[in-house]
């Protein structure tokens, strides 16, 4: 079809008008409250008339489905140059039939010359419609059931075409979003925002730091990923994936059940010698656990103007009588979570404020510090001159190495323990029980005395933790503190079987929120049977933190049964060095 035929169509005879190019068809679903559902399309033109004036057209129908009418209207609007300097111009608002709203630019106004109604083009006929309740859209720019405008619309040029509308933004082709970015126009942090698809804001931010930065994104994966799941929950500034191998060890016997644990690792010989303990462990008969705790913390530092005044607001929270107005302010915050304690230390005038609390299935970070702040607020009204310095003051204590955790705990407190036989610590160990004792006091207790560690009296647990939080869906920053563990090594049965005990006094977890909702991550938790929240709230967390230290145990078994024959070496050489590596170096 010409664009003259298509102009006489649209109600515009006699003006003679050259195209120069279709730029912009959109199709809106617009909801008038309380009255109807409307259906509304754009089209959008650059023409020329024989003056040599360009002048921006602008048709749309609306179909009023509960007046069963549809209505047409036809603006014209002329461009000057300072305008088409400026940039494309854009409607301001959704128009009725017949009511003039004006058209705005983004620097400067533009004059209406006429507004008026039309019948609806051929071309757009069957396209939109009274029925036609939720319409396609086509090639991103176009709507209409001729082929022609398609392929007329699929020429404009990049910098034509403008729009100040996050709705029009979904309109534009890649390159014409990548022209934004380039010109500073848009944010490429702002990117799945503005253009409503995840998957293609991926896309089009790769393609833009490989242009400005050079950056090579071929080895990084991105395509068929949920990124709806990771907007505003995970990661931003997103450009694709990471695919890390997954291994399972198991069948591990815990607490009854029978389970295979996933461990997301790089290291080569971690699942096959955690494996090895798992199979000594299960064949004597597995593990059995306890939750000897389970209670997040935060701890925001108060300064008081003096050494006394911090002294009496500490007075104040250690005393017994005060803990009911405490819990109360904290506990309306949250719906599972409860205050279970408050400890206060003080360094001069300033106050630290420790509190715990049980967060159900949830890892509980964002639950306690809400219930802090409400605490807080509370506190400043009994004693006006608290100044609130950080709302967490390094007492929590999150993502570092402290005494507290390892002493207090933080989050799940688990103990495991375990009975291996002599003679499968013989068969499957290649050691003795008197050899896994003695390697054990003298590396993990004397050893780690010597260097004078928190929380590490044990062979490789955050080993074992990073790779379970990792296949889980866990924050991977704490595994800092989740991996404070203590392993201790016993003759029973008059030397001739092995105690195994590790004790986790701060692993940190949950199965609801954070990276729980990603789906491998998810279904990871499904294969342990504690996704989500259990029947009794903190049941499936508290699971998960006895799995992550059973199996902790069975690692730790297995490294020191190595360490004690010398094998360690021999294994990482088979196992985590390949061939090919090896003729390198």
């Amino acid at each position: 079809m010409s664009a003259e035929a298509l102009l006489e169509q649209l109600g515009v005879p006699g003006i003679g008008l050259k195209l120069v190019g279709l730029f912009f068809v959109s199709v809106f679903i617009l909801f008038w409250p309380g009255i109807a559902e409307l259906s509304d399309s754009v089209i959008t033109y650059i023409a020329e008339s024989k003056t040599g004036q360009l002048t921006r057209r602008v048709y749309r129908t609306i179909a009023v489905p509960h007046r069963g009418e549809e209505q047409g209207i036809l603006q014209e609007v002329a461009l000057n140059q300072e305008e088409l300097n400026s940039g494309v111009l854009r409607l301001q608002t959704w128009i009725p039939a017949g009511v003039e709203k004006g058209v705005q630019c983004e620097n400067h106004s533009a004059k209406l010359n006429h507004s008026l109604r039309a019948p609806i083009p051929p071309s757009l006929e069957g396209a939109v419609g009274r029925n036609d309740r939720a319409p396609s859209l086509l090639n991103r720019s176009i709507f209409s059931s001729d082929s022609a405008l398609r392929a007329v619309s699929s020429s404009s040029s990049i910098a034509s075409i403008g729009t100040g509308s996050s709705n029009n933004l979904k309109l534009l082709e890649d390159e014409q979003v990548l022209a934004k970015l380039q010109s500073g126009e848009m944010s490429v942090h702002a990117l799945e925002k503005k253009l409503g698809d995840t998957a293609r804001a991926v896309r089009i931010r790769r393609e833009y730091f490989s242009q400005k930065n050079m950056m090579n994104f071929e080895g990084v994966p991105f395509e068929g990923y949920d990124y709806e799941t990771v907007f505003g929950s995970c990661c931003e500034v997103v450009v694709g994936y990471l695919p890390m191998p997954l291994g399972l060890v198991g069948p591990l016997h815990i607490d009854g059940e029978v389970l295979h644990v996933p461990m997301a690792t790089t290291e080569g010989t971690l699942v096959a010698s955690t494996n090895r303990g798992c199979k000594a462990i299960s064949l004597s008969g597995g593990v059995e656990t306890t939750l000897v705790a389970d209670g997040i913390t935060r701890a925001p530092c108060v300064q008081l103007p003096s050494v006394r005044e911090a002294a009496i607001v500490k007075r104040w929270l250690d005393d017994p009588m005060n803990m009911g107005r405490i819990s109360e302010a904290f506990n309306s915050t949250t719906r599972y979570g409860r205050l279970e304690s408050v400890k206060t230390v003080i360094a001069g005038r300033l106050l630290y404020i420790r509190f715990k609390c049980f967060s159900g299935d949830a890892m509980g970070m964002n639950m306690v510090s809400k219930g802090t702040d409400c605490v807080l607020e509370m506190l400043l009204q009994e004693f006006p001159n608290i100044e609130v310095i950080s709302l967490s003051g390094n007492f929590c204590t999150d993502k570092k190495p402290a005494a507290v955790n390892w002493i207090e705990g933080r989050g799940k407190s688990v103990s495991a323990e375990a009975i291996v036989r002599g003679d499968l610590v013989k068969k499957v160990l290649k050691t003795s029980v008197a050899s896994l004792v003695d390697i054990n006091y003298k590396k993990n207790m004397v050893g780690s005395a010597m260097a004078g560690s928190i929380g590490g009296y044990n062979a490789h647990a955050a080993n074992i933790v990073s790779a379970v939080f990792l296949a889980t869906g866990q924050d991977p920053a704490q595994v800092v503190e989740s991996a404070n563990c203590i392993t201790l090594l016993e003759e029973c049965n008059g030397g001739a079987d092995l105690r195994i005990m590790v004790t986790m006094p701060s692993i940190e977890v949950g199965t609801i929120g954070g990276g729980t909702v990603l789906g491998p991550q998810g279904a990871n938790l499904e294969m342990l049977g504690c996704r989500g929240t259990g029947s009794v709230p903190g049941e499936n967390s508290a699971k998960l933190a006895k799995v992550i230290a059973g199996t902790v145990m069975c690692a730790e078994l297995s490294l020191l049964s190595a360490l004690s024959v010398g094998h360690l070496v021999q294994a990482h050489m088979k196992h985590n060095r390949s061939s090919a590596n090896l003729a390198k170096n």
